[in-house]
């Protein structure tokens, strides 16, 4: 029988954790920061 439990929210720790991660590895890698991009 499935659970009852609610497993589609985060608690609001884990979801400030994630939220900390994407704002942490958001944007250009410092290894990109000098190369320009490829137009065709």
């Amino acid at each position: 029988m499935p659970s009852t439990h609610q497993t589609r929210h985060l608690s609001y720790r884990v979801r400030a954790f994630i939220d900390f991660l994407a704002d942490y590895f958001a944007g250009t890698p410092y290894w990109d920061t000098d190369c320009e991009r490829e137009t065709r």
